[in-house]
This record gives C-alpha cells, sequence and structure tokens, in this order.
C-alpha cells in the first residue's frame, strides 16, 4: 500500500508541476492544441524553429478572443513601471559594465572575468560550458542583448496600482488571506528583512494565472548521468481562477464559495503518456494563507480516487527531478506550523540570466543536452535563501533567484539536511509583447547527488472558457481519464 501511495504522489506531483508552467487563456469556443500538429511545428531536441511566430497563442485563438486579451504596449509598460516604481533598464548596468552587448563562449572566461561577477554562481561554475556527461543543460555560448522593461497584462497592472497596501502580513510575516483582492500583494516590497523576503516569495505564489481560464500541454524527459533517456511523457493542463480574477466576470472571486474558502485556483492534469501512466488524472485546490493545497488523483488502474497527505509532497515526481514541492520552482505553503522556514535576503543585485524569449528559438542539442540559442540579458533580482527549521524535511536551504520587476522566478537550488546541493532548476521565460503575458517556455532540472538532468517543454497555452468547477469536480476527472 505505501508503494501504491507514492506512485499516486509522483504522478500527481507531475501534473501539479506541469500545471505551474504551462499559462491559461480564455475564449468562445473549444479548441486544444493537438500533439502531433504540435510536434511537426517544434521540438524542443534539435529544433531551432521559432515557434513563438509561427504556431503560439496568437496563431492557435480566435483574432477576437487574442484581441480581447491585447493591450497598448506603451500604455502596459507605463502602467507596471509605476507599479513596482522602476524600470529594470534603469538599474542595470553597474556591475561588470565591460560586459556589453554581444556574443560570448565558455572560452571567454579568462578573458572577460566580468561574466563571473555577473552569473549565477552555481550556473557558471557547473552550466558555462560544453555539454558533457554527467550533467546536462549546459551553455557554452550565448548572446547578450540589451536589457528591456517587461511588465504584465493591463489589468494585472492596474490591479496591483488600485489594491497597493491592501494586503496584509501578520506580526510573524504570514499573509493575511482575507485581505487578498488581486493583482501583485506586495509590488514594492517593505520592511524588515523577514518580511521583505516573504513577501518576494508571496508574488510569486500569488501571481495569477495570465488568464481567468486555461488549456496547455507540456513535454517532460528526464536523463541518467550518461545521457540515456530513462523518461518521457507529455500531458494536458486545465485551471480556473478562483480568487484574484481580473479578465472575465465575475471579478475577483469566481463565487462565495471561493471567497470563504480562500480558493485561489483549481487545476486538473490529465496524462496522455507515457504508457504506464496514461488516463491519470490529477486534482489540486489552491489556497491563500497557511492553509495546504488540496491534492487528489484519480487512477485507472484502481478506478478510485485518493486524496494525498501532507507528508507526500516530499515524494519525487515520476521520472522527474523534482517533487511536489518543487512545482514551479516553488510551491510551497509559507506555514508557522508545518515545516517553517527562516527567510534571509542574501543579495539585491544585477544578474545575467535567460531573457525572456519573443521566437522560442532556443533549443536542447540532442547529442549532449546543451542549450543552443540562448540569449542572456541583463536583470534585476532578488537572492532569497529560505532556512528550512524541521530537520524532517527533505531540504534543508532553499535559494531562490526572483526577478526583481516581474518576480518571475528564475532558479531554485535545494540542499538536502547536510547541506549538499540536492536539486535545482533553471527557467527560461518567454513574453507575449501584445498580450503582456509572462510565462515559462522551458525549465531544466537536476539531481546533482544521482546525477540526472530532465526538462520540460511547454507548448501554446490557449484559451478555456467554456470550463467551470463542474469541471473539477470528482465525476468529471473520473471522465478525464478513461
Amino acid at each position: 500500500m505505501k508503494r501504491d501511495n507514492i506512485k499516486y504522489v509522483q504522478i500527481v506531483a507531475f501534473w501539479i508541476i506541469t500545471l505551474a508552467m504551462v499559462p491559461a487563456a480564455i475564449g468562445a469556443e473549444k479548441y486544444m492544441v493537438n500533439w502531433e500538429e504540435y510536434q511537426k511545428q517544434k521540438t524542443i531536441l534539435d529544433d531551432p524553429r521559432p515557434v513563438l511566430k509561427t504556431y503560439w497563442t496568437k496563431q492557435l485563438t480566435p483574432p477576437e478572443v487574442y484581441a480581447k486579451y491585447s493591450y497598448d504596449i506603451p500604455t502596459m509598460k507605463a502602467n507596471w513601471a509605476e507599479a513596482v516604481g522602476f524600470k529594470a533598464p534603469d538599474v542595470v548596468g553597474k556591475i561588470a559594465p565591460e560586459i556589453k552587448p554581444g556574443k560570448y563562449t565558455h572560452q571567454d572566461k579568462q578573458k572577460y572575468p566580468g561574466l563571473k561577477e555577473l552569473m549565477f554562481p552555481f550556473f557558471y561554475e557547473n552550466f558555462f560550458k560544453p555539454g558533457a556527461v554527467p550533467l546536462g543543460a549546459c551553455v557554452s555560448e550565448f548572446e547578450v542583448v540589451p536589457t528591456q522593461q517587461r511588465y504584465w497584462p493591463l489589468p494585472f497592472s492596474k490591479a496591483t496600482s488600485q489594491n497597493m497596501g491592501k494586503a496584509k502580513q501578520d506580526a510573524q510575516g504570514y499573509f493575511d488571506a482575507d485581505t487578498y483582492i488581486s493583482g501583485m500583494p506586495f509590488p514594492r516590497p517593505s520592511g524588515s528583512e523577514r518580511i521583505k523576503a516573504m513577501q518576494i516569495v508571496y508574488n510569486k505564489i500569488y501571481t495569477p494565472l495570465l488568464w481567468d481560464a486555461s488549456v496547455g500541454i507540456t513535454d517532460t524527459q528526464n536523463y541518467d548521468r550518461n545521457f540515456k533517456n530513462i523518461y518521457g511523457g507529455y500531458g494536458v493542463s486545465y485551471s480556473l481562477q478562483l480568487s484574484g480574477r481580473l479578465k472575465d466576470a465575475p471579478t475577483p472571486f469566481y463565487d462565495e464559495r471561493a471567497k470563504k474558502r480562500n480558493e485561489f485556483y483549481l487545476g486538473a492534469g490529465t496524462s496522455m503518456g507515457s504508457r504506464d501512466m496514461y488516463g491519470s488524472v490529477s486534482l489540486s485546490v489552491a489556497k491563500i494563507g497557511i492553509d495546504p493545497t488540496d491534492v487528489y488523483m484519480y487512477s485507472g488502474a484502481i478506478r478510485r480516487i485518493r486524496k494525498m497527505t501532507g507528508t507526500d509532497t516530499q515524494d519525487t515526481a515520476a521520472g522527474q527531478n523534482v517533487i511536489f514541492d518543487d512545482a514551479g520552482g516553488f510551491r510551497r505553503v509559507l506555514s508557522p506550523t508545518l515545516f517553517p522556514y527562516e527567510y534571509k535576503i542574501l543579495a539585491d543585485r544585477e544578474y545575467l540570466v535567460p531573457w525572456y524569449t519573443t521566437d522560442g528559438k532556443e533549443y536542447i542539442q540532442r547529442s549532449n543536452l546543451e542549450i543552443k540559442n540562448v540569449r542572456m540579458e541583463r536583470r534585476p533580482i532578488y537572492e532569497i535563501e529560505l532556512i528550512q527549521q524541521d530537520t524532517s524535511y527533505v531540504y534543508g536551504k532553499t535559494l531562490l533567484y526572483f526577478d526583481k520587476e516581474t518576480f518571475f522566478l528564475y532558479a531554485s537550488m535545494n540542499y538536502d539536511q547536510k547541506g549538499r546541493l540536492f536539486r535545482g532548476q533553471m527557467f527560461y521565460p518567454f513574453q507575449d509583447p501584445e498580450m503582456g503575458l509572462i510565462g515559462g517556455f522551458m525549465s531544466t532540472n537536476w539531481n546533482f547527488q544521482t546525477p540526472q538532468t530532465g526538462y520540460m517543454a511547454s507548448g501554446p497555452p490557449l484559451p478555456a472558457p467554456w470550463l467551470t468547477r463542474d469541471d473539477f469536480s470528482f465525476s468529471n476527472i473520473e471522465k478525464m481519464g478513461k
């Protein structure tokens, strides 16, 4: 029975992470990405085609739907700059100013020592080199591009400004669920180091879905220390925003139930592969505040729905180097009693990180798992350290790297209770300039102790206006799995 429970949790974790990577959408009719057709347009392995220009949200949604959720770019930029109080290009360029826009390779380390100053330490030491076993997702060359101002959709920036100062924390810094309305809760983090650090993390946790409902697909692969493929699968995810809704009525809450129970969103994921996972369906109910996410699992093998326990979130997702709590880089509840942390801000500075791709030319070279067509830009970054206070938790320390302008999570590094680097993730974002949408185009993940390398690539996010609570009912998730 214990073994069965672990397997169910692994599948659940897989789909929760899938949900975290896939943005959402809304429209007037049902439509979905066909997996086989998408594979004709882009495969992450050995494929540099600019899929964001040829087969993405704009191409796959009705023109009137895309127009509905598109906004004037200068207005979006101005509104978001007003919300956060700065523009990224104005606050970078001070560290290693000799690193100008242009092309650089791993052979330039001696010639340009400023590269070391500008890059995440774990990335510079472990992954700024040619691809080679035992760990993949290296980058041997990249192009530095000028820093751009990044921004969120207009309804999000307006809600952020209108509700600024309304989201509250208690004396220990924990979020008061009753004070959340919509928008980024803490666009200008402030207070003591602990309070400010928690605000930064909360901004990531409570960034609403990019639309109020969504569907999407993901491709997930994992490789052993010899780069042998040991897992592969794809699936479909669905999500429905319940609180903090911005673009479709009703707003800001889906219903009174969502407001009363502090429900943030509903998510469901259906496995379409690999064969042994086919038909498995997960259901999650994310909460606001200190209440943990409720997770349920439908297994076709037993034709039953099981509720997962809180401790199950530490189990490894099937075929991956992540646990449920690693969803989207960090999907943990900040709680005074359940695995509490101490919070520190290690740095508030610029780093050289992957730019927000607008074409999707990035790809992974199959022969050595090296990432190609990488472009990097200087970004203002918060580096946060979370120190676990409960020694029974799988991780003793976590480092998080947030974009200061958007609060997008670029990387998370997790250390075990002995202080060894254990698991990590790196995210390559995309932005749809006309919609203002920001999401994860691709992520890489590692187990440094085994070692193993994995990736997750997202397909086009699409609108799903037909989604209601009924689609996330127990009876319906059973149907999804059949």
